[in-house]
């Protein structure tokens, strides 16, 4: 089953789509959370829930509560990591994305004006949370997942040069953190177009993740080529974290991004995650 956010009647709504391609509503006032974590609900709305007969196009919603938060994890391909980065045991990486990032599938990607010369794509695997979890074992950290999804963690990065050339740790951490400023701009957090219930992926590791820029496959990798899996992650983060329904592990991206090939997005230009089995997000790219 998927699950999705739109407008209706001029207002947010939450809704299942089955597998006839039918959408139907969840009643006024529901979240993402309580189709998540409620299997009963979730079946109910999918058997008698108001059905929306009209093509939805315009009016996609990122999949996402305004309430629920996203952790990207950095670093998670052997491919995207510097050396520093490509330890036996890699170090986690992570850090939050604003919730004013988030846009959903056909939304444009705004690249700034003053940031116009390095704005980059990353395609991820989502996965999200179906129930409380907090210092969760990595033998039960399935579990507590309850839907997939696709992000795009769009970067500025104009504090790369920085990075590279950085000699002292102070100058690391100084460029590090231009970096992740980088990612928190408007528009640079594409998700969807839906969530997909874990019970339709039979395989996570069998998942392969491809990125096309205006049609050109720039990235390819199997979700299994991961170097901290999804159960490790889901463990390691929630010592920290108490995560809810609803919340996100966005887990890295592989080779094959703009700062390695210096092809970065520019207006006129169109990207497109996509993982077979869950979906394709596309978003335009227009200019400052």
């Amino acid at each position: 089953m998927r699950i999705l956010r739109l407008l209706h009647g001029g207002a947010p709504r939450v809704a299942v789509r089955d597998d006839s391609g039918a959408v139907r509503l969840a009643p006024i006032g529901s979240t993402i959370a309580d189709l998540l974590s409620r299997n009963d609900f979730r079946e109910s709305v999918a058997e008698s829930g108001e059905l929306v007969q009209r093509d939805l196009s315009d009016s996609h919603l990122a999949p996402i509560d305004p309430t629920a938060i996203v952790v990207n994890i950095g670093s998670n391909y052997h491919d995207h990591a510097l050396p520093a980065q490509d330890a036996p045991r890699p170090e986690l990486t992570w850090f939050i994305k604003s919730p004013r990032t988030w846009v959903a599938h056909g939304d444009e990607i705004r690249v700034p004006e003053q940031f116009p010369h390095r704005v980059d794509y990353e395609g991820e695997l989502g996965v999200v949370f179906g129930t409380a979890a907090h210092r969760v074992t990595r033998e039960d950290a399935w579990g507590h997942i309850a839907a997939v999804t696709l992000l795009n963690d769009v970067s500025a990065r104009d504090a790369w040069p920085e990075l590279a050339a950085a000699t002292t740790p102070g100058e690391e951490r100084a460029a590090w953190n231009r970096m992740m400023l980088g990612k928190q701009l408007p528009t640079f957090g594409p998700i969807g177009p839906e969530l997909v219930t874990i019970d339709e992926v039979s395989d996570p590791d069998s998942l392969v993740l491809r990125t096309l820029l205006n049609g050109d496959v720039v990235q390819q990798a199997a979700v299994a080529q991961m170097k901290i899996g999804v159960a490790d992650l889901v463990a390691r983060l929630s010592e920290f974290f108490a995560f809810q329904p609803g919340d996100v592990i966005s887990t890295g991206t592989p080779g094959g991004v703009g700062q390695a090939s210096g092809r970065y997005l520019r207006a006129g230009d169109e990207v497109t995650i996509e993982i077979e089995g869950i979906g394709a997000l596309t978003n335009p790219v227009v200019g400052p």
